[in-house]
């Protein structure tokens, strides 16, 4: 069980990994209107968000999995299911634990809801009835944040200027909708905090603010979500002359032929690496030498971004990077067959930013 995980969370984590591993298109589940209204209720005292207090979805397709979970009974009580399977004899297990109040859930159930229904009849029915005006609340707050993540123009990383101008509120919305879709994991109480940071930190600062598995990193009045620990590049691998180099979370190189121009480049003889320091690379013909350090800081890629990018060398020569394209003395003499290389990552350079364009020999980026 991870650390800090209650027995709860962990029986719910290990139930719908059970769930997953099932073969069929639809699971449907027993869970009922009292079973909503524990949930909105333990949401609440909670300080849950508005995606918390909608508690259960009708439906929803399972995370990492084709199957569609189905809840068909969320608005039956939970006294109308127990009276129609005694009215057939119909049995069924109670599992024991169910009766230990040391759980959220079963506090709630024996204790807490009771006593509500006593001085409020009804008052279960009114928690599942909130759930549904909860969740359609979380959609209007989704769709204001797409739309301002539309103007924002998340591809290339939120603006810092756009977010300041939305006031504290909308933008920390679209924060929260820009961590989400980049797979990270929202923590609502860290939301503000991390707005402050992305807009007061001083220029030369570099906040880092994690949401789970992703940063939101700020670079040239835009904020980006990155990975928090990117894959590194295999320390060596040999290019054979395939069209497409897949190196897994750390990205793809593409190798393009062309009959003129390009890198030359021959297979079997380039190396993939890393950045090892100290590397440098003559950016145009007839200019001099410089350390690709300097190329790449001008290029404009932010700090985080520059020790993850793949290097080529043929021959032990560096005849291409990633971030600022190829050797000058590596390219391919008129008339002569080369290749266009392009990196796709989690980090690909802005077409709003022009010290990024693409240099000869090296194609645009897909995008990321």
């Amino acid at each position: 069980m991870p650390a800090g995980e209650g027995v709860e969370a962990a029986a719910r984590r290990a139930r719908y990994a059970a769930f997953a591993g099932l073969d069929g298109d639809v699971l449907a589940l027993a869970q009922q209107r009292d079973d909503q209204a524990e949930t909105v209720l333990a949401q609440l005292l909670r300080g849950g968000d508005l995606r918390g207090l909608a508690a259960m979805p009708a439906s929803r397709p399972l995370a990492g999995s084709a199957l569609l979970l189905w809840r068909p009974l969320l608005g039956v009580p939970r006294a109308r299911l127990e009276a129609w399977a005694r009215a057939r004899d119909l049995a069924w297990i109670e599992d024991e634990s169910n009766r230990d109040e040391r759980f959220t859930r079963n506090a709630l159930r024996h204790r807490v809801v009771p006593v509500l229904e006593s001085v409020w009849p009804g008052s279960a029915e009114g928690l599942a009835r909130a759930s549904a005006r909860f969740a359609e609340a979380a959609g209007l707050l989704d769709d204001l944040a797409d739309l301002d993540l539309a103007a924002l123009a998340p591809a290339r990383g939120l603006s810092l200027p756009g977010l300041a101008a939305l006031g504290e509120a909308r933008a920390r919305n679209v924060l929260r909708r820009f961590v989400e879709l980049a797979g990270g994991r929202v923590r609502h109480n860290a939301l503000a905090e991390a707005l402050r940071q992305l807009l007061d930190a001083r220029a030369e600062a570099q906040p880092a603010v994690p949401f789970g598995s992703i940063q939101l990193r700020r670079h040239r009045d835009r904020v980006h979500a990155v990975p928090r620990s990117p894959a590194p590049i295999p320390p060596s691998l040999i290019w054979q002359g395939e069209s497409r180099l897949d190196m897994g979370e750390s990205g793809v190189l593409g190798f393009t032929p062309v009959p003129s121009g390009g890198v030359a480049l021959v297979p079997g003889r380039v190396r993939v690496a890393p950045r090892q320091g100290g590397e440098s690379l003559r950016p145009g013909p007839g200019r001099p030498r410089r350390p690709l350090k300097d190329l790449l800081r001008e290029a404009g890629l932010p700090p985080w971004s520059r020790h993850g990018l793949p290097l080529l060398c043929q021959d032990g020569r560096l005849v291409w990077a990633a971030g600022v394209g190829p050797d000058a003395d590596a390219l391919a003499g008129p008339g002569q067959p080369g290749w266009l290389i392009s990196w796709d990552s989690w980090w690909s350079p802005g077409p709003d930013n022009p010290a990024c364009a693409s240099p000869p020999g090296l194609s645009p980026p897909p995008g990321g």
